[in-house]
């Protein structure tokens, strides 16, 4: 090797240990930028024991306290659906009903004063 050609690197390419570059060589890099999934499944594993200890600890009542989950909700049963369908249907015909009756009365009055020949105010 001449002294120009200490600037240079070599690579000593061989069929046992082959260097990759160019499109080989990005495939190698992005398969590699994923996390080995054992590694990763143990950590969260071990991490989930951790969580778990703790929320064991936590859910146990602290100073005389006693904790208290969500309330509970009964269901509805069906004739209880039904009954309160019932009701707010009977609301909505009474209301329709005083709807009705205020403006035929104001149709009525309406009328009457055309034939009277009152004017509108």
């Amino acid at each position: 090797m001449k002294s120009a050609d200490q600037n240079i690197i070599f690579y000593a390419n061989t069929i046992e240990n082959p260097v990759d570059i160019g499109y080989p060589l990005l495939c190698a890099e992005y398969n590699r930028s994923f996390p080995n999934v054992k590694n990763l499944q143990a950590s969260i594993n071990h991490w989930m024991e951790n969580f778990d200890q703790k929320s064991e600890t936590t859910d146990q009542a602290e100073d005389g306290w006693m904790k208290v989950g969500k309330k509970k909700t009964q269901r509805v049963t069906e004739e209880e659906q039904n009954e309160v369908k019932r009701k707010i249907n009977k609301k909505r015909k009474k209301n329709e009903l005083v709807s009705l009756s205020k403006t035929k009365s104001h149709k009525k009055c309406f009328s009457l004063g055309k034939l009277l020949s009152i004017p509108n105010t």
